[in-house]
C-alpha cells in the first residue's frame, strides 16, 4: 500500500478542521435560535400576566364605579 503524500494529510487535517468549525457554528446558531424562542415565549407569558392583571384592575374599577353610581341614586 503506497504511503500517503504529506500534503494529502495536511489537506485532510484542514478539511477536518473546517468541518468541525462548520458544525460548531451550526450548533451555536441552533442554540441562539432556541434561546431567542425561549425568551420570546417568556415575554409572551409576562405580557399575558400583565394583561390579566390589567383586566382584573379594570373589573375592580367598574365594580366600585357601579357601587358608587347605585349609592348616589
Amino acid at each position: 500500500m503506497p504511503r500517503p503524500m504529506p500534503f494529502q494529510s495536511i489537506l485532510e487535517k484542514r478539511d477536518r478542521a473546517r468541518e468541525k468549525e462548520r458544525e460548531s457554528r451550526e450548533r451555536d446558531r441552533e442554540e441562539r435560535k432556541r434561546e431567542k424562542e425561549r425568551q420570546r415565549r417568556e415575554s409572551d407569558r409576562e405580557e399575558r400576566e400583565k394583561g390579566k392583571h390589567r383586566e382584573r384592575e379594570r373589573e375592580n374599577d367598574t365594580h366600585w364605579d357601579s357601587r358608587l353610581v347605585h349609592s348616589r341614586i
